[in-house]
């Protein structure tokens, strides 16, 4: 179950197409993201999420790099080099 696979720590890296929600600065319905990944964070913990979709382009509050919780979040847009 969702709970026993929490506590063995399966998911060390997420990728995703779009961000979590509120993790980018961007309000419209298409880049604000989907809270299903913040559950997961919530749940799983993972060293680093990766995504896409939010070109930095939209906003210039736009980060390359945030931290939730105790994730590493990283928009991996066009390209980035992340060092793990």
């Amino acid at each position: 179950d969702g709970q026993q696979l929490a506590e063995d720590h399966v998911i060390d890296i997420l990728l995703a197409h779009a961000p979590g929600r509120d993790m980018v600065a961007c309000n419209d319905l298409a880049h604000m993201g989907f809270q299903t990944f913040n559950r997961l964070l919530d749940l799983f913990h993972p060293a680093l999420f990766l995504h896409g979709h939010t070109h930095l382009s939209y906003n210039r509050g736009i980060r390359r790099e945030e931290q939730y919780g105790s994730t590493r979040v990283v928009n991996c847009y066009e390209r980035y080099l992340v060092e793990l």
